[in-house]
């Protein structure tokens, strides 16, 4: 009994460490750059048509041995709104930029699936117009014009799958946080690649659409 329990435990341990061996000599042969993916996020504008502010961007991203991700991200945010309870209205366009590095967390790093951490830092310069009225009879209006330079980081999670052929789809879900900000006198309604100026962290959510070389 004790020597065939000494023989099952040999033959496991030769079956792992052939796998080991395997794993090894696989991701030496893998190459150090595996692709290139550019996409576009399609939240953003989708929310621009429906809504007074939202975003265009596109994104270029690395895969690197199947788990390193480096990527950049750039886009374009547009707001153009109106209260009716204040009879304030705010308006700012400006684009905005993000670098950063997702991380595939599954086991399969090879596979056509993708489920990733990551971290972004983000970065926005934008003037932006807060028009308020002078007296209760909204007779006359003042145009106060503004420069924010905003900059925030984010923590990523997502998920990322083959559709057909090189055309992929993917969502990422965010949490931000704002680093530093410039002083200003009315608050940003509004900040292009982050979202509301008034909070100093926020949620937010993509879905990708990306082509992989």
């Amino acid at each position: 009994m004790k020597r065939k329990l000494l023989i099952l435990i040999a033959a496991l341990a030769t079956l792992t460490a052939s796998a080991q061996e395997q794993e090894g000599t696989r991701e030496k042969s893998t190459p150090f750059l595996e692709s290139v993916s550019v996409g576009i996020d399609l939240v953003g504008p989708i929310r621009r048509a429906m809504s007074d502010r939202g975003e265009y961007q596109a994104f270029v991203q690395a895969h690197i041995k199947g788990y390193f991700l480096p990527v950049i991200e750039v886009g374009y945010g547009t707001a153009d709104r109106y209260d009716a309870e204040t009879n304030t209205s705010y308006r700012t366009k400006a684009p905005f930029g993000r670098i950063g590095c997702d991380f595939n967390i599954l086991k399969n790093r090879h596979d056509v699936y993708r489920l990733t951490a990551g971290v972004r830092y983000g970065l926005t310069s934008f003037d932006y117009d807060t028009t308020t009225p002078d007296d209760e009879k909204l007779t006359s209006f003042t145009t106060v014009t503004e420069k924010c330079t905003l900059q925030w980081a984010e923590i990523t999670f997502g998920a990322d799958a083959k559709v057909w052929g090189p055309l992929h789809m993917g969502w990422s879900l965010r949490y931000r946080r704002k680093l530093s900000r410039s002083a200003y006198t009315a608050i940003p309604l509004y900040a292009p690649g982050y979202g509301k100026g008034s909070e100093d962290s926020r949620w937010m959510a993509l879905y990708n659409i990306s082509l992989q070389f």
